[in-house]
Parts: C-alpha cells; structure tokens; sequence
C-alpha cells in the first residue's frame, strides 16, 4: 500500500472498534453513528489540516508535528484538562448535593466537554499564529 492508504486503514479500525464498544455498550443506533461518522470525517480531514508534516514514506505513521504543532497541542491539552478538573469537580459536589447518585451522566460530560475544549483551545492557538 502506497501514501497514506495505511494511516486510512489503521483509523478505519479505530472507527470500527469504537462501533463495536458503543454497540455492546447498549448505546442506541444515533449515539453510535454520529461519532463514527465524526471521527472518520476528522480522520480524512487532518493529514490535509496543515497541522502536520506528512510523511508518505512512513505507511503507519505519516504524520509528524515540528516544534510549533508541538506547543499548540501541549497548550490546548493543558486547558482541556484544567476544564475537565474543574468540571469533574463541580460536577462531584453537584451529584453529592442533589442525592440523585447521577455520576456517570456527569462524567460523561466532563469527558465530552474536555474534548470539546480541547479542539477549541486547539483551533483558537492555531490561528493566533
């Protein structure tokens, strides 16, 4: 397999495993496709992005970042785990003081929101140049 044909494979595996936990996860039909349907849009759009350096000579592994991509994702992956703390923890004291025991909605979205935050932080550095 020639270019990124093997990078393609690999994240349609990622794709299909996620597929495979959500369904056994008894999550219903929608839940399963819309994020499958988004990661595999991403998936195609990144090499083509600018934020990497790609590499058709390394079939598995054809991205790189240089030392400025680099930064940017340390940067934005620090104020998605600064949000998701503070999230996590609001969202303890929340669950605690309502007695309604729903922890697993409230991680939920604090893992959302921290992804979230993470491709926004990720963007807005990005642009700033």
């Amino acid at each position: 397999m020639k270019g990124l044909a093997w990078y393609y494979v690999t994240r349609l595996g990622v794709v299909a495993v996620w597929l495979f936990i959500a369904t056994i996860g008894g999550l219903p039909l929608w839940a399963n496709v819309l994020p499958a349907a988004a990661m595999t849009a991403y998936f195609l759009w990144l090499p083509r992005s600018g934020y990497y350096v790609v590499r058709e000579d390394q079939p598995l592994a054809p991205m790189r970042r240089d030392e400025r991509t680099q930064l940017i994702s340390n940067r934005a992956a620090t104020w998605a785990f600064i949000a998701e703390t503070v999230l996590l923890g609001l969202g303890v004291v929340w669950s605690a003081l309502s007695g309604r025991g729903e922890l697993g909605a409230v991680l939920g979205f604090v893992l959302a929101a921290g992804s979230f935050a993470y491709l926004v932080a990720h963007a807005w550095l990005a642009r700033r140049g």
